[in-house]
Parts: structure tokens; C-alpha cells; sequence
């Protein structure tokens, strides 16, 4: 299943970009050409750790006791100094480190770094012993997403053992466009959704007694297996993440006919779609093309 979903993502072109842009075309109809977009690409990603047979099917199975050893006592000295406390692992030599805490109920144990963060459990309540989440700012460093899939599966060997299997657990795509204002729209008119519930979020500061500028666009809730929110980005990071490194990735921009730049002045907008495990195991069941094609096709924002 994760080599279906990897060439899945690869055989998309998420890192190229032109899955996005494909989106976006289908979003627009066509009639915005003249609006460029800025970057593209995969910015979460979500990965599923279990147990491997011998055939590389997932299988329930317990933490090793070996390894529960060494977490319990890495987390007992963080506790002990109350900060984090660093392990012998690192990938691409940035060093992890085990919390005092763990990662709500299933997770008892949380490593971090500043490329991914690792929420390990005992393996109990279900098959899964590990959740890994790479951090956005790594993501968007990477030439392709498939190359990033193979280093951390290697790595998580190193932990776990050579017996692992790997799922796609969550995905968001998404788009940076520069030169459209979507507060401007009206998102009840302008666009057609299968949704049956769409949100419009208006930021504080900028409602007065005759208009209300929106922010955010949102189709589906977050928790739905395949959701999009188009919002401005610019103003999330200024308000909320702090984000700043997107700033040099926009005056970067990208090559081709709808590339462009960023001036360090204009409102960027994106376009992001998630895919939640749901979804994605649905269309991996139809096969590697159908669910290339389901992926492009079956949106329903469009």
C-alpha cells in the first residue's frame, strides 16, 4: 500500500506542481489564466508506522520491549530536567529529541525535531506504533516528495527495525497564487461545490458597518476525508504561524506560463486541499492509475 501511494503522489507530479496547477484550472474554469501562481506542492504529510510479516503486510504487534526501555527511560531523564531530552537518533543529521510528554491518549511517546516529529505508542489499541509528521518548512526544501518518503523509511528502520510498513495517513496539496483577491468574490455565486457546507471567515480589524473582507474560504470541514480552503496566506503568517521562510520561496516564484513571482507587497492566497486516509484508501483500492485519476477527477470543488 505505501509503494502504491508513493508512486501515487510521484506519478501526480505534486512536487513539479502541475496537479495543483491542473487543479486550480479546473477550480477557475479557465477564466483567470492571467493569475499566476507562485508555488505549489505537498505541505503536510502524515505517515502511519506498524509491523511488518514477512511479505511487508502490516501486522499487530507491540512495541519492542527493548525499545520501550530506552523511550521510558529518555522520557523519565526529560521529566527529571523538565525540557526535552536528546536520543542517539537523527535524521539527515538533525538530532531528536524525546519530550517530557507524550502525544495525547495513543501516544505515550513524542520525539521532535525541527524536520519531523514522531508519535510512538505501545502499539495496543490498534496496529499502529508510530505517526510521523514532517515539518512544512522541510517539505518545501525538497526537490521531490518521492526522495523524502525513501529517506525517512530508512531511518525509521534504524528505530523500529527493517519489519516496518509505512501508509500515507494524511496529504495536503496546495497552491500559492498571487494576483487575485478572493475577498472580492462571492464565494455562494462564483463557485460550485458538492459540499453541502462551505464557511466564509472574516478576519478582525477589517469589518466595518458596510463590508466584511473575507480570509478564508473553507469547502468541507478540516475533519472530512477530502476538504479545500482557499485563504490568504500572507496574512496567516503574519497573524499565526510566522511562516516568514514562504517570503523567499514566492520572490523565488516558479518557471512556465503561469509561474510567476512575488513583489513583497501583494496578498497571496492558497488553495490547499486535504486528503485524509479515508479518502486516499478508497482510491488506492481501484489501483495506482485509477487512483491517479480519481485524485485529478473526482474533486468535488470543481
Amino acid at each position: 500500500m505505501f509503494q502504491q501511494e508513493v508512486s501515487l503522489f510521484c506519478s501526480c507530479g505534486v512536487s513539479k506542481g502541475w496537479f495543483l496547477s491542473g487543479t486550480i484550472s479546473c477550480l477557475w474554469g479557465g477564466a483567470y489564466v492571467k493569475h499566476q501562481t507562485g508555488r505549489y506542492g505537498v505541505d503536510t504529510l502524515i505517515l502511519n508506522v506498524r509491523y511488518a510479516d514477512q511479505h511487508g503486510q502490516p501486522v499487530k504487534q507491540e512495541l519492542e520491549k527493548k525499545l520501550v526501555q530506552e523511550l521510558d527511560y529518555l522520557q523519565g531523564e526529560a521529566r527529571r530536567v523538565e525540557t526535552a531530552a536528546a536520543t542517539d537518533w537523527a535524521f539527515l543529521d538533525v538530532l531528536l529529541f524525546v519530550e517530557p510528554h507524550g502525544a495525547g491518549k495513543q501516544w505515550r511517546w513524542l520525539l521532535t525535531s525541527r524536520l519531523l516529529n514522531i508519535a510512538v505508542s505501545r502499539g495496543k489499541l490498534n496496529d499502529i506504533i508510530a505517526q510521523v509528521c514532517f515539518s512544512s518548512e522541510y517539505l518545501w526544501s525538497q526537490a521531490w516528495c518521492g526522495d523524502t518518503l525513501y529517506k525517512v523509511h530508512s531511518f525509521l528502520m534504524s528505530i523500529f527495525g527493517k519489519s516496518i510498513h509505512l501508509q500515507v495517513s494524511e496529504v495536503h496539496l496546495c497552491a500559492d497564487v498571487v494576483g487575485y483577491d478572493f475577498s472580492a468574490c462571492n464565494y455562494e455565486t462564483q463557485f460550485v461545490t458538492r459540499m453541502r457546507k462551505n464557511e466564509a471567515f472574516y478576519r478582525a480589524g477589517s469589518v466595518s458597518l458596510d463590508y466584511h473582507r473575507v480570509s478564508t474560504l473553507a469547502f468541507s470541514k478540516h475533519r472530512s476525508p477530502l476538504s479545500c480552503s482557499i485563504y490568504n496566506k500572507t496574512l496567516e503568517i503574519r497573524q499565526k504561524s510566522g511562516k516568514t521562510f514562504f517570503h523567499d520561496l514566492w520572490r523565488k516564484g516558479v518557471e512556465g506560463f503561469h509561474g510567476d513571482t512575488w513583489d513583497g507587497i501583494s496578498d497571496v492566497w492558497r488553495v490547499g486541499f486535504r486528503f485524509k486516509r479515508e479518502f486516499l484508501q478508497k482510491t488506492a483500492q481501484h489501483g495506482q492509475e485509477s487512483s491517479v485519476l480519481l485524485l485529478w477527477g473526482a474533486n468535488p470543488f470543481h
